[in-house]
């Protein structure tokens, strides 16, 4: 709950916010603008246990079925308020925590399934790549032995440095 003085009057401005999700609640017109006694109404119950009277408080904690709120001071001087609709939020978000942790366990368990599947796939593409390269040298030093002879036609055969590919019975060979 939030306020801010808006007259002398004493009235105040307030907005209320949802404890879950902390969005502005929308409420009737009638709530905008409270003054003095009904806030000092509101925020009643959330006196400490020190601050009430010890009869009050007894007779609080019977008639309500809730705990009643705790102020615990710090070292800083700072007091925290434990407030049982947040104890509700707390338990809530830890549940949240605790089912949201074994869906991120399973979805890493997953993951590295995957991983080990990709590496894998990774090695195998590596070694492919390994024995096209190899084959590849080969090739081009083919190539280029190829390159280097000279390749003619000398009638109806091909030649290489001046030798022929073949012979036919009723063509002579000639021998340089």
């Amino acid at each position: 709950m939030e306020g801010s003085k808006t007259s002398n009057n004493s009235t105040m401005q307030v907005s209320f916010v949802c404890q879950r999700c902390s969005q502005p609640l929308k409420l009737d017109t009638s709530f905008k603008i409270l003054d003095r006694v009904t806030i000092q109404e509101l925020t009643a119950p959330l006196l400490t246990t020190a601050q009430a009277k010890p009869g009050e408080t007894q007779e609080e904690e019977t008639n309500s079925g809730e705990e009643p709120f705790i102020e615990t001071p710090r070292q800083d001087g700072v007091s925290r308020r434990f407030i049982p609709p947040a104890r509700r939020c707390l338990e809530i978000l830890e549940q949240m925590n605790e089912d949201d942790s074994e869906q991120l366990q399973m979805e890493l368990k997953e993951l590295a399934l995957e991983e080990e599947r990709l590496i894998q796939e990774l090695e195998d593409v590596e070694k492919n790549r390994k024995i096209v390269a190899e084959n590849l040298e080969k090739v081009q030093a083919e190539a280029e032995r190829l390159d280097q002879e000279e390749a003619q036609h000398s009638g109806q055969f091909g030649t290489i440095n001046n030798f022929r590919l073949g012979r036919l019975p009723s063509v002579p060979v000639e021998w340089n």
